[in-house]
């Protein structure tokens, strides 16, 4: 008989004890066999009641941290209690540049002294080479246009004109600059003429018909085979197999070809004559052609001096107080 079913008994038993102890004392952890307990609901692991953390020491005061840097408001201005720290060194008082174009013997001076070395002019500024040979330019002749007598020559007079005459040409002499030109009559309908000449002239070099082509349909003069020489290269088109009409031989009812159209065997129906009844017409002379009436007389409109306004206007007695 084996002896490890009691041992395992007995430490569980242990293993039991000993949680039980570690959860009576503490609120958050599960209370180990001891049902009298109410269990949490939770899922988690976090219990009800949450331990929160004291911040005060031991006199009951809150722990705070070392206090912070105390600022002032910042000065303005521009005195060196503006910055926050001193200058680590002063700075030389401004100097303005020399002007050297003030004087020119002070300005020689000064350059005397700044530099140590005299003043030497620059040397000849280098020319580039050219492919060129420069050639001089020519020089502008002097025309004299004074004569012997030391007066300026001119040439002769232009012609002398007199201010335009207004007018017509044909009644005013001296409008046009030539002779009056001559009289040209013009048919009335000379423009009526020219589209005539012009439309024979253009019918004379038309055709007597229009142009038709060899082949009807539209094709062009020549075969694509006969263009192209397709022949081996694309395959011949089968020829159209047709087929004999299909006739039924028996007896059938005879439909007149146009049935649709005419309801007669014959192409027109049988003349019937008009048997109605002329109206007899009464002669002309018993009773007058015609008979003015008395019933509705011309009224001619009334002048608009009449109208009442136009009254009132013209006599202001008629007017309403």
């Amino acid at each position: 008989m084996s002896t490890q079913p009691l041992l395992d008994e007995a430490k569980l038993s242990e293993e039991r004890k000993k949680a039980f102890m570690e959860s009576k004392f503490e609120p958050k952890n599960q209370k180990y066999g001891l049902f009298s307990y109410t269990g949490t609901l939770a899922i988690s692991d976090r219990p009800y009641y949450t331990k929160h953390e004291s911040h005060r020491d031991k006199d009951g005061i809150v722990k705070t941290g070392p206090r912070n840097f105390y600022t002032s408001p910042g000065k303005h201005g521009n005195t060196n209690d503006v910055y926050f720290l001193k200058s680590q060194y002063y700075s030389d008082k401004y100097t303005e540049p020399a002007k050297f174009y003030l004087k020119d013997k002070e300005r020689a001076e000064k350059m005397k002294k700044n530099h140590d070395i005299n003043w030497k002019p620059g040397g000849n500024k280098p020319e580039p080479y050219s492919l060129f040979e420069s050639m001089p330019t020519e020089k502008p002749k002097k025309i004299n246009r004074k004569g012997p007598d030391g007066k300026v020559i001119i040439g002769p007079r232009n012609f002398m004109t007199s201010p335009p005459k207004q007018g017509a040409p044909t009644t005013t002499p001296g409008v046009l600059l030539g002779p009056d030109f001559k009289y040209i009559p013009d048919s009335y309908d000379r423009a009526k003429q020219l589209a005539h000449e012009e439309r024979i002239k253009h019918h004379s070099k038309m055709q007597s018909s229009s142009f038709k082509s060899m082949d009807a349909g539209g094709r062009l003069f020549y075969d694509f085979k006969q263009t192209f020489n397709t022949e081996g290269i694309v395959p011949s088109k089968s020829s159209r197999q047709t087929s004999e009409p299909k006739i039924v031989k028996h007896n059938q009812p005879f439909y007149p070809m146009s049935s649709g159209h005419y309801d007669c065997f014959e192409k027109y129906p049988e003349h019937v004559p008009d048997v109605r009844v002329p109206y007899p017409k009464s002669p002309l002379g018993d009773k007058p052609s015609w008979k003015s009436t008395t019933n509705l007389r011309t009224i001619p409109s009334p002048s608009i001096v009449t109208s009442s306004r136009n009254l009132r206007t013209e006599f202001p007695i008629l007017r309403r107080n």
